[in-house]
C-alpha cells in the first residue's frame, strides 16, 4: 500500500489523531509536490496498526514514504539550483555593470585630467607670454628713459 493510498483512506482529522499529531502536521501530509511533508515512521506505524496492515504492506508503505521523501528532496534541490543560477546570473550581470561604470569613471577622470593638463599648459604659455610682454615693456620704458636723459627725443 502506498502513502497516497493510505492518505486517501484516512481523513485529515483521522490521520492526525491516529498518529498523535496536530492539524497543521496533517495539512502538510496532504499537500502535493514540494509542499508535501512525508510523515515520520511513528505515524506510518500508527496508521498501519489502525488499518491492520500486514508486515509486507507496512514495508511497502515505508519504502513508498521514503521514495516520496527522496523525490521531494530532489525537486527542492533542483529548484534551489535554479534559484542559485538566477542569482548567479544577476550577480554576474551586476558585476559587469559595476566594472563598466568603474571603467567609464576612470576614462572620464583621464579625459578630465588631459583637459586640465591642456588648460594648465595653455595658462603657462599665457603667463610666459605675459612675462615676455612685461619684460619688453620694461625694456621699452628703460630705453625711453635713457633716450630722454640723453635728449634723443
Amino acid at each position: 500500500m502506498t502513502l497516497r493510498e493510505v492518505l486517501n483512506i484516512l481523513s485529515r482529522k483521522d490521520a492526525s489523531s491516529i498518529a498523535g499529531y496536530g492539524k497543521s502536521a496533517s495539512w502538510h501530509w496532504y499537500q502535493r509536490g514540494t509542499k508535501q511533508k512525508v510523515p515520520d515512521f511513528q505515524a506510518l506505524i500508527a496508521w498501519a496498526d489502525h488499518l491492520q496492515l500486514n508486515d509486507a504492506e507496512l514495508g511497502e508503505l515505508v519504502r513508498d514514504a521514503q521514495r516520496t521523501r527522496v523525490q521531494i528532496m530532489e525537486q527542492l534541490a533542483q529548484e534551489d539550483k535554479m534559484h542559485i543560477r538566477k542569482r548567479s546570473v544577476l550577480r554576474r550581470d551586476l558585476a559587469k555593470e559595476i566594472i563598466a561604470e568603474e571603467q567609464k569613471e576612470v576614462q572620464e577622470r583621464e579625459d578630465l585630467s588631459e583637459e586640465i593638463k591642456e588648460k594648465e599648459e595653455y595658462l603657462r604659455r599665457q603667463e610666459a607670454e605675459q612675462a615676455r610682454l612685461q619684460r619688453l615693456q620694461q625694456y621699452k620704458n628703460r630705453l625711453n628713459k635713457l633716450r630722454s636723459k640723453n635728449g634723443d627725443n
